[in-house]
């Protein structure tokens, strides 16, 4: 239990921290933000609604593939920060082909459009996702716990540090340009993110990694900042509203 409490605490504290810090006192965007806020936060309510009432989970499918000998760790025996290593890799390794493949197919599209529908990028965009893709990405993360089936903590540790990089790097946060280009040679920081959202691209936007710059280079998707201006969003999106947006994936 007390596992589940400090994870909670760091992800909220680390949300608020986020939050706190886009604070720009911008009235009028404020005002705009209302009901995108209302979608986005709606959104993730659900999200974390579906992860809570599903009977397998990440923590569920490593305990029971523990409990029954089966999985990596039961015959490696792995250190637990060589674990979390091994599962945090996969896991980001993994959620970058679902990535592209939700921009390359086009019934996956319309769920994932959702998420590039959002007109402006901050903390709360990290939580608007179709609740049909969460359970798509939520079913790999489960296939992939149990293959792996590290402790507890180590699950409980790499489902917080993959949800808090998609809070960083959509948060309204303008870091210093090299200090930036410093840490993305390894991390995806929200100036380079930025440049997934580009209306400009459409769905073919690269920048796809969830936290690691790597697969990008490796595998030839990754946009370089230049310093030039990005509009994000999607030009005909439907415009924002919980129910409309839950709606979606049923237009072409």
């Amino acid at each position: 239990m007390s596992a589940y409490f400090w994870t909670s605490l760091v992800l909220g504290g680390g949300f608020a921290l986020l939050f706190a810090l886009e604070a720009d006192g911008d009235v009028e965007r404020s005002v705009n933000r209302r009901r995108r806020w209302t979608t986005n936060f709606g959104l993730g309510a659900i999200g974390f609604a579906i992860a809570a009432l599903l009977p397998v989970s990440t923590l569920v499918a490593a305990s029971w593939s523990r409990a029954a000998g089966l999985g990596l760790e039961a015959h490696l025996a792995m250190a637990a920060a060589v674990a979390l290593a091994v599962l945090l890799v996969t896991r980001s390794f993994a959620a970058y082909w679902l990535h592209r493949a939700m921009h390359a197919h086009p019934l996956l599209w319309r769920l994932h459009r959702v998420h590039h529908a959002d007109a402006e990028l901050d903390v709360s965009s990290g939580l608007r996702n179709h609740p049909i893709e969460q359970l798509v990405g939520l079913a790999l993360a489960v296939a992939i716990s149990a293959a792996l089936a590290p402790a507890s903590a180590v699950v409980l540790a790499v489902d917080a540090l993959l949800l808090m990089a998609a809070f960083w790097q959509h948060a309204d946060v303008r870091l210093p340009a090299p200090a930036a280009s410093v840490a993305e040679r390894l991390f995806v920081t929200p100036r380079y993110h930025r440049l997934h959202h580009d209306a400009a691209a459409g769905a073919a936007s690269g920048n796809y990694g969830d936290m690691f710059t790597l697969w990008d280079r490796l595998f030839g998707t990754e946009r370089r900042p230049d310093g030039s201006d990005v509009v994000v969003g999607i030009a005909d999106a439907p415009r924002d509203g919980l129910l409309i947006q839950l709606a979606s994936p049923l237009r072409r």
